[in-house]
């Protein structure tokens, strides 16, 4: 499954910023760039690598706006315009986005649009994630949304688990680490994609709810898996496995 991971490669290295992360809470075992309560996403605030600083951002401009082309030079160029926050960046974004743009370029203006932050952005993403044809581009523009902080991730979540496509949907629920790590919130959610008869959702469900240290994580896993049988289908099982790494995950809470 391509999954948002792209956003991240080219639009930060993470590895050298790891501290300006934050666990979720200590319920998730992951980290999310979001934005700090109440504020909105402002951009990740990294620089341009060396070469690319001396050029002026009427030039860059210029090779982000080239129309269908894939090239190294303009995909640099997107994610340049979005660090730097020029003057009609969101613009140039916004077109790089349209369907008739390569897979690469879009995925990189969805990128960019992360590196850029602010609500010009956000309006951009979220309208792609409610109109847009290709179920991967709105899947990754979920997958950004998150980093605007608690208001702009729940409604991107509740959106995207109200997609058609199941690609989105998987997503949406992966997506629900980057909320608030509050039962009321966070619960709901999973339960629903729980029960869920597509397997790509209630899949992703038992993931988050296996990672989740809550004791009512581990109530709704039980629920499931003792219910399985031998010749039971695969979500009972899964449900066997979830529940198992659950207790292995949280043996306090046995």
């Amino acid at each position: 499954m391509r999954t948002a991971i792209l956003l991240l490669v080219l639009a930060m290295p993470i590895a050298a910023h790891a501290q300006d992360t934050k666990p979720l809470g200590g319920v998730w075992s992951t980290v999310w760039m979001t934005a700090p309560a109440g504020q909105t996403w402002q951009g990740t605030g990294y620089p341009d690598p060396e070469p690319l600083k001396a050029i002026p951002n009427e030039q860059m401009l210029v090779v982000a706006s080239r129309a269908l082309s894939p090239d190294a030079d303009r995909l640099h160029a997107l994610v340049s315009i979005g660090r730097r926050h020029a003057d009609g960046a969101v613009d140039v974004l916004a077109a790089a986005l349209q369907p008739a743009e390569p897979d690469t370029v879009r995925e990189t203006a969805i990128a960019a649009l992360l590196e850029h932050g602010g609500p010009q952005a956000e309006a951009v993403l979220r309208r792609t994630l409610q109109h847009d044809p290709s179920p991967f581009v709105r899947g990754n523009s979920l997958w950004a949304l998150c980093s605007w902080g608690e208001s702009a991730g729940l409604h991107a979540v509740q959106m995207g688990l109200q997609d058609s496509d199941l690609y989105v949907q998987g997503m949406a629920v992966l997506a629900v680490r980057a909320l608030p790590p509050e039962r009321d919130v966070v619960l709901p959610i999973l339960a629903d994609a729980l029960a869920s008869d597509e397997r790509q959702v209630w899949q992703e469900a038992m993931v988050m709810l296996a990672d989740a240290g809550w004791p009512e994580a581990g109530e709704m896993l039980y629920a499931v898996a003792s219910k399985a049988t031998v010749n039971d289908d695969a979500k009972g099982q899964r449900a066997v496995s979830a529940y198992r790494a659950w207790l292995r995950a949280h043996p306090e809470l046995r």
